[in-house]
């Protein structure tokens, strides 16, 4: 089993993290100490850490840099020579357009507990977490980048967009 370790009312500090937040992952026999059940709370999830990162890397906006090339200005997700890097800008894939942003105010923690209903949350600590039927709660669990407008901005005049 894993153990997921969120942020709680203790530590909670808008607009860094907020309640709910996923700020740690542990195997089973992970002790935690008197402090960190006092400033987190966790929750023991059915599965391996191993399935766990899988089932949240599966569930993941991409994230890639785009590269400036100082000889011509042009924008490009293929990284240029050193000497020839003018600058570069991060950016995300948003899955349910397929198309490209820029990244300008990502999360600290990209992973929260808290879009969920208290069913939702009893599926997840009570269901095998690679089980089909518990698909449509972790996505809930990755925060969306567009809910920030600075992350909003469809890239455009980079040449090579995959």
């Amino acid at each position: 089993m894993a153990k997921i370790l969120l942020i709680n009312s203790v530590t909670e500090n808008p607009p860094y993290n907020n309640i709910g937040d996923i700020v740690g992952i542990f195997d089973d026999s992970h002790q935690f100490s008197d402090i960190e059940l006092i400033e987190f709370t966790a929750i023991i999830i059915q599965g391996s850490v191993e399935d766990l990162f899988t089932r949240f890397r599966s569930i993941a906006h991409e994230e890639r840099f785009i590269y400036k090339k100082a000889s011509t200005g042009e924008w490009s997700f293929v990284h240029p020579e050193i000497e020839d890097l003018e600058a570069q800008r991060k950016v995300w894939k948003n899955k349910s357009d397929n198309k490209w942003y820029y990244l300008d105010k990502p999360y600290k923690f990209g992973k929260t507990v808290a879009n969920l209903i208290p069913q939702e949350l009893v599926a997840i600590a009570s269901t095998d977490i690679l089980d089909p039927s518990v698909d449509s709660v972790y996505e809930k669990v990755q925060k969306d980048p567009s809910d920030e407008v600075e992350n909003t901005t469809e890239i455009s005049g980079v040449g090579d967009i995959p």
